[in-house]
């Protein structure tokens, strides 16, 4: 698992990925509605489109079992693999053998992660699955100024929200 720090130059810095970087982030505020821009999307329908896509991530304590930091993520690129951020999965990525990753989806389906890479200074990581966790969310346009923008994710435990 490759982990950089701010004095490297990660590959995912690179010119070719610094797009899946910037529109990864992007696609969940804005990347989904441009990406239907050719019929008119309300918040409902954004919603229902992609909380398939969407999964809180959670970082276990192994011996506990208590929650140590959550966060969201989304499927991106391959249908096991969640875009999401690195302070999200920081605690483990710091204590590897006392913390474990995990996944739940908005319809109940929970399963173990393995960390696939980050970007501290971007504050991202790329975690998969061992299972199917569904199609990756498509990735449009940047959006023109002053257009709509949704964000989707599990804040504070609080459930799935936009």
């Amino acid at each position: 698992m490759p982990i950089f720090s701010p004095l490297e130059k990660p590959p995912l810095a690179e010119p070719q990925h610094r797009s899946f970087w910037c529109l990864g982030v992007i696609l969940l505020v804005v990347g989904f509605p441009a990406a239907f821009a050719s019929e008119p999307l309300d918040s409902e329908t954004i919603f229902e489109r992609a909380e398939p896509a969407i999964f809180q991530i959670r970082v276990i304590h192994r011996e506990t079992g208590k929650k140590s930091s959550i966060g969201s993520g989304f499927v991106y690129s391959q249908n096991n693999r969640l875009a999401t951020n690195y302070h999200v999965v920081s605690a483990y990525i710091e204590k590897p053998e006392t913390y474990t990753l995990r996944y739940v989806g908005s319809d109940g389906r929970e399963g173990d992660l393995a960390l696939v890479g980050v970007d501290a200074v971007h504050d991202l990581a790329l975690v998969d699955s061992t299972t199917t966790l569904g199609n990756p969310l498509p990735i449009g346009e940047l959006p023109l100024k002053g257009s709509s923008l949704f964000a989707m994710g599990n804040p504070l435990d609080l459930g799935l929200t936009l």
